[in-house]
């Protein structure tokens, strides 16, 4: 009875750590797990610069082909990140988002810059597409770029742009809150029948 009820307590604390370490988390194999939209990322932005939007898609889905070692039974099929995704992603402090994605360029001023296109159109120029960037200074000072900001086009030659990449997990993870509801239901059950024993 006693490990029933410390087996509820320890699950109570584990959905109460899972809402506070809600976090960006490196695989390590190039793919980040966002633990609260349960989305992975691919890692490096700089793996699609250089490319025009149409490259940079195709790029991107021959991720899903099984040799490219991105393929995965936990998650479906990678695709351009799309507003919904990147506003997820911006929720995260730019300096946690920065220390775990690999920059697309230094620039002339020793800036770390994490720069990607991700897939919205410029309403009233459709061959344009917004970029979300973040900016790293040489003081260590981290800069998040509003969303649906700056849009570019394949004509601007944009080369240090890469384009953020996501695919959503194929089964949900449980929620921290879930988890700490089993783990009390289970302590307060415990408790009850240790209670009437008595």
């Amino acid at each position: 009875m006693k490990r029933l009820i410390g087996l509820g307590a320890g699950l109570a604390l584990l959905g109460l750590a899972g809402v506070a370490n809600a976090s960006l988390i490196d695989l390590g194999n190039g793919v980040i797990h966002d633990d609260v939209a349960n989305q992975y990322w691919f890692q490096d932005l700089s793996t699609f610069k250089n490319l025009d939007y149409e490259t940079q898609l195709y790029e991107i889905e021959s991720l899903n082909m099984f040799d490219a070692g991105y393929w995965d039974d936990r998650w479906g099929d990678w695709r351009m990140a799309n507003l919904n995704d990147m506003q997820n992603l911006w929720s995260y402090d730019a300096s946690e988002i920065t220390s775990i994605f690999t920059q697309t360029v230094i620039d002339d001023e020793n800036n770390r810059r994490f720069e990607g296109r991700y897939n919205e159109a410029y309403s009233s120029r459709p061959n344009e597409h917004f970029m979300a960037n973040l900016l790293i200074y040489p003081t260590g000072y981290a800069r998040k770029s509003p969303l649906s900001a700056y849009p570019i086009s394949d004509a601007q030659g944009f080369v240090t742009i890469g384009a953020w990449a996501v695919v959503d997990a194929t089964s949900p993870a449980p929620e921290p809150t879930t988890i700490f509801l089993f783990g009390t239901g289970i302590a307060g059950l415990a408790a009850l029948g240790r209670r009437r024993r008595k």
